[in-house]
């Protein structure tokens, strides 16, 4: 599911397109160059590396295969272009990323390229300078203690170690992109699946397709390990509720669908004299000034739809018809359905202030039976009941979907009805 932000409406695909276009050849350039440069240098390089990873005094590293020696030589150039390259491609994609994000999604996006790329390179140095050499030499002292001369292949030797610092970005990023993304609320139980698919797949896709052949024992290892570990991080977030806003329930409608419900509690700049009193049980509550007036807000909206799993927003003040159709378009993609409770409609039945929570509670309660199904008496007769109001008649305004209210002897209180994009 794609939605275009407000923020990028104004933009053409295809000016996204040519500008992809045009930072990719930059990048592509600026790399190939790189790593023309790098090959001439880059046989003094593999040298002091297989010098520094050989285990033993003799000669005992050999290259079997001079076509795979060439293959090594021109991979470790381009890798090190790449990383010597690394500065001018996260500008890229930070500049090229940063329209098409929320802002919550972009910081989180940032972090993790910026965290991801430094812990990367520090574990690239730590493995090679340090932990390769020691593994090499462990198993030399065993061949030659159990008698037998070790002739190692070059090729081998170089490929498992690219292929171990390759392994190791894969973990790294992951952990991060884990905790990174629970500390900032990206990942909770609503969004637990979506990410667990994402991580999954393409973790694992990149584990099992990059293995070298005569390392491929360690497949099936390597992805049970790799499973293990995400869920184990993850596990913390992966079941989290935020309840920073409240906490949205599972209600169920008449065909059995899951729905969870947001408060979008909006002044309406100034004009709502019901905004603050809409803090509902079972609802998430977002307050805004002019949800009509700022994309900023209504992104806000969305952002907070997709981390809880929002199925029905609900917004105060109007009957949703002042939100633009860009908004609109949004939730229809996110399958998300708008309702108003239009509240300022309502005020402008009476002279009184009224019960305004009474009045917030029974718009929802229209909502409810709209949405979920059921008797719209039994839906107001419980929130009558709570609030112990006895009313003698129930009015309804302008008739047809527009609203029910009571009446009593003392007290005239108007509820609008709900007019639904679900």
């Amino acid at each position: 599911m794609t939605i275009l932000l407000e923020s990028d409406r104004f933009d053409a695909p295809q000016s996204h397109l040519d500008e992809l276009s045009i930072r990719v050849t930059i990048v592509f350039l600026f790399v190939g160059g790189l790593t023309l440069v790098w090959s001439f240098s880059v046989d003094q390089i593999l040298q002091s590396l297989v010098q520094h990873l050989q285990p033993c005094q003799g000669e005992c590293m050999n290259v079997y295969d001079p076509a795979q020696w060439s293959a090594v030589r021109w991979s470790t150039a381009l890798l090190l272009g790449f990383i010597s390259s690394l500065p001018l491609v996260l500008y890229h994609l930070f500049q090229f990323s940063k329209p098409g994000l929320l802002d919550s999604e972009y910081r989180f996006f940032k972090r993790w390229t910026l965290l991801a790329t430094a812990t990367g390179l520090t574990a690239t140095y730590v493995i090679v300078i340090g932990f390769l050499p020691e593994l090499y030499r462990f198993g030399f002292e065993q061949h030659r203690g159990a008698g037998l001369e070790a002739q190692y292949n070059t090729v081998h030797v170089v490929m498992l170690a690219l292929y171990l610092v390759w392994t190791t970005w894969i973990f790294a990023t992951t952990v991060l992109l884990l905790i990174i993304g629970g500390t900032l609320g990206l990942i909770t139980s609503a969004t637990a699946d979506w990410f667990r698919l994402r991580i999954y797949g393409l973790g694992g896709l990149l584990i099992l397709t990059t293995v070298p052949s005569h390392a491929s024992s360690l497949t099936f290892p390597l992805l049970a390990t790799y499973f293990g570990m995400s869920e184990l991080v993850g596990r913390r977030w992966y079941t989290l509720t935020s309840t920073i806003f409240g906490e949205a329930k599972d209600k169920f409608d008449r065909e059995g669908r899951r729905r969870k419900f947001a408060v979008m509690d909006c002044s309406c700049l100034g004009a709502n004299d019901h905004y603050e009193t809409s803090v509902l049980s079972g609802c998430t509550t977002l307050q805004f000034q002019g949800l009509c007036k700022s994309y900023k807000e209504r992104e806000t909206v969305l952002d907070h739809a997709i981390k809880n799993g929002i199925t029905d927003l609900v917004v105060t003040g109007c009957n949703r018809q002042p939100l633009p159709d860009s908004f609109l378009q949004n939730t229809e993609v996110l399958r998300i359905g708008v309702h108003g409770l239009d509240l300022m409609r309502l005020r402008s039945h009476r002279v009184g202030s009224g019960n305004q929570k009474l009045d917030t509670e029974l718009a929802m309660a229209s909502v409810y039976a709209s949405v979920l199904g059921g008797p719209s008496e039994r839906w107001f007769t419980d929130v009558l009941e709570r609030h112990g109001v006895l009313p003698t008649e129930l009015v309804q305004i302008d008739g047809g979907l527009h609203g029910w209210g009571t009446f009593d002897n003392e007290v005239l209180t108007f509820v609008n009805g709900v007019q639904n994009g679900a």
